[in-house]
C-alpha cells in the first residue's frame, strides 16, 4: 500500500512505535500470521506486509 502524502516522521520505526493501532497490527502480522511488516517513505508512505500463504494441509490444525 502506498500514499502520496508527506511520508513518515523523521526517526519513525514500526519496531518502536508507541501507536496502539500500529503495535496491534505489527504483532498480529508477526505472531498470528507469521509475516512481516515494514514502513518507509518514498514519495509518500509505503507499507509492505508479507504474509505466507498456506494450503489447508500445511495448517497445524488440519486433521485431514
Amino acid at each position: 500500500m502506498q500514499d502520496n502524502g508527506t511520508g513518515l516522521p523523521l526517526g519513525f520505526s514500526v519496531e518502536t512505535t508507541t501507536s496502539l493501532g500500529l503495535s496491534i497490527v505489527r504483532d498480529l502480522v508477526r505472531t498470528q500470521l507469521d509475516g512481516s511488516i515494514s514502513m518507509h517513505t518514498e514519495g509518500g508512505t509505503i507499507i509492505e506486509l508479507r504474509i505466507p500463504v498456506r494450503t489447508r494441509e500445511d495448517s497445524p490444525d488440519y486433521s485431514g
